[in-house]
């Protein structure tokens, strides 16, 4: 089967935690004093993510499951954020078959209540990162698209880079 273990740094494995043996982890980060992991489940019909949150033992603190709307519809975290108000920020894209037709992101407290949630209308994120105003994500399939977004995941700004230069939003 599938785990995520926490090892110190002489070696000493501290936790070990199964993952579902139909799942595969996306992406891992530090949080919250243990690690939250993104895991793709496949199944038939779809795809899903559960995002799962432990502490330090491997206790399961909180976990979600990101489902897609219809039958056979994907829905997959690719990355999860640890943020500097102790927060987590999850982030992918939604899509029917084997394609992401919207990205998606998710903000959530430390509890693991859901804040908020928002859908844009580009190909999956592949990377986010926390700035001082919100966030910046990168995705797209023709070109890669830059988007600032607030706190609250709105839009302030986007431009989309293509091998003859930048178009504007």
């Amino acid at each position: 089967g599938r785990f995520v273990a926490s090892i110190s740094g002489t070696g000493t494995v501290n936790a070990v935690t199964g993952l579902a043996t139909h799942a595969f982890p996306n992406d891992i980060v530090s949080f919250g004093g243990g690690w939250a992991v993104a895991q793709s489940q496949f199944l038939n019909p779809g795809r899903d993510t559960d995002i799962i949150v432990a502490d330090a033992v491997g206790a399961v603190r909180w976990q979600k499951h990101v489902t897609g709307a219809a039958s056979g519809s994907i829905a997959e975290v690719r990355g999860l954020v640890a943020l500097a108000d102790g927060g987590l920020l999850a982030f992918g894209g939604f899509g029917t078959d084997s394609l992401s037709s919207a990205a998606w992101m998710a903000r959530f407290t430390a509890g693991g209540t859901l804040q908020w949630q928002k859908s844009y209308t580009t190909v999956s994120f592949s990377s986010v990162y926390e700035t001082a105003t919100g966030f910046r994500a990168v995705g797209g399939a023709s070109g890669m698209l830059v988007m600032d977004l607030d706190a609250n995941g709105a839009v302030l700004d986007a431009r989309r880079f293509v091998d003859s230069g930048t178009t504007g939003p």
